[in-house]
């Protein structure tokens, strides 16, 4: 009787374990599912930015796909997978692990479509991902990236990234990002002035381009 309550507390604990993670493995495919539905570029990127969202690194690889060209859906069931093509064929990969799923004829799957706005929206979802990653030349370059493409939107996530930064050097550019993102948002003018000041200590020609 010990011993069956002992296993049973065990496999309890192990599934307490699993749970977390299985469930967001589940909403992230969920998510990715909606690939298949959208009916335009529009609707694309809303699910892309869902998935940023969510701030997994898990979903670089879906977005990294998307951006190459290299995602598609599977008619017979609506399933969303990534594509290499190979021969006649191509070949499928789950879009969160990579493993092989299968194969499949050109003729059974419908590439989803890119164009150079959604490019530039997954180019900023993978930025922002990276943001927290914990290689800070990786947060070097998405610093980079979201300075040269400002957005209001960046700043929310710049914001949580700068209060989390403990390196002096990549949370200076984190800050150059951020006052780049207000200069084209509807903050107070005093903020953007702030900004202005910011940008301006940077002096190269990225920073002049901006003001």
């Amino acid at each position: 009787m010990i011993l069956t309550r002992a296993i049973g507390l065990t496999l309890l604990l192990l599934l307490a374990m699993l749970s977390p993670s299985n469930a967001a493995e589940a909403d992230l495919r969920a998510i990715i599912a909606k690939f298949a539905t959208a009916s335009n570029f529009s609707a694309t990127e809303a699910v892309v930015r869902e998935l940023a969202a969510t701030g997994d690194a898990a979903v670089e690889r879906p977005l990294g796909a998307l951006a190459e060209g290299d995602l598609y859906v599977r008619k017979a069931d609506s399933l969303v997978f990534i594509g290499k093509a190979a021969g006649g064929s191509v070949e499928l990969l789950d879009p969160l692990s990579g493993e092989k799923s299968g194969d499949a004829a050109k003729s059974e799957i419908t590439k989803i479509k890119v164009n150079n706005t959604l490019r530039r929206a997954i180019r900023d979802a993978l930025g922002t991902l990276t943001l927290g990653a914990k290689n800070p030349a990786a947060r070097i370059a998405a610093a980079d990236t979201m300075f040269k493409t400002p957005d209001a939107t960046h700043i929310e996530p710049l914001d949580a990234a700068i209060a989390s930064e403990s390196v002096a050097s990549v949370k200076a550019l984190l800050e150059q990002a951020r006052a780049a993102s207000v200069l084209v948002s509807d903050r107070p003018e005093a903020d953007k002035l702030a900004a202005v000041a910011l940008i301006g200590g940077r002096g190269d020609r990225n920073a002049l381009s901006l003001l």
